[in-house]
């Protein structure tokens, strides 16, 4: 548990250490299958992109705000076509 006074951010996580190399077929599929689901206001791309790189496949998001507005890049400014990144 990583939440509360455990909190570690998901970015911050060695998957491998959690996971062990011996069962990395299992900690591949493990991941493959796993789903994150966020609730913290934070960049939604960078999200995404960390979790390909670690083999997760499967994230859902809260706060996902039309485009342009809201505190971070969301999915549906990803998909708004305007090409539009924030800074």
């Amino acid at each position: 548990d990583f939440r509360g006074e455990n909190f570690v951010d998901v970015a911050d996580i060695n998957w491998d250490e959690l996971l062990p190399q011996k069962k990395f077929f299992f900690a591949k599929k493990q991941k493959k299958e796993t789903l994150f689901i966020f609730d913290d206001n934070q960049d939604h791309l960078k999200r995404i992109l960390h979790l390909h790189k670690i083999g997760v496949a499967h994230a859902i998001f809260d706060d996902n705000y039309m485009p342009g507005v809201g505190p971070a890049f969301s999915v549906k400014d990803a998909c708004d076509g305007t090409g539009h990144l924030r800074q």
